[in-house]
């Protein structure tokens, strides 16, 4: 027996309605307790006030908040500059800095005012004797700066 295209049509889309409410009645018919491992993986076990778990370490055995803080500056101390929680990415990275906290900042220009040298140095004019970024202003020339820090000195000049 031969279905016309009218009948064909609406025994498939009876066919796919059906399908779809019988797998809507099979995902709600399910106990929600299916889904939910958690328990099943990581149980919580609860015990009663006083009592402990066979394996806990005793309230005893824990150690005094002054001696993990000397043991943890003892480990600092090992390596000058090296900090073990530190990971060697971020050593780096820490390291970088370092160098350019060390690193004199760039000369822009020098002008002069009423007969003073000013230096421009990152967009803002120093005398001597002022301080940018750590550094002590000692002399400004013509061409070049004269700067110290930490008992070194350093001579920026115009590019």
């Amino acid at each position: 027996m031969r279905f016309s295209p009218e009948q064909t049509k609406w025994l498939w889309s009876g066919s796919i309605i059906f399908i779809i409410l019988v797998g809507i009645y099979l995902v709600l018919s399910f106990p929600f307790s299916v889904f939910d491992h958690s328990e099943k993986i990581h149980p919580v076990t609860h015990y009663p006030p006083g009592e402990s778990p066979a394996l806990a370490e005793p309230d005893n055995a824990s150690v005094p908040a002054e001696e993990m803080e000397n043991f943890i500056l003892s480990l600092k101390g090992t390596t000058p500059g090296h900090d073990p929680f530190l990971s060697s990415g971020e050593q780096e990275w820490k390291n970088f800095l370092n160098t350019l906290k060390d690193q004199p900042p760039h000369l822009d220009g020098i002008i002069r005012v009423e007969n003073q040298r000013v230096a421009l140095i990152q967009s803002s004019r120093f005398q001597e004797g002022e301080k940018v970024s750590g550094f002590l202003i000692v002399k400004i020339n013509d061409k070049s700066a004269l700067l110290s820090k930490e008992g070194k000195t350093y001579i920026i000049t115009l590019d």
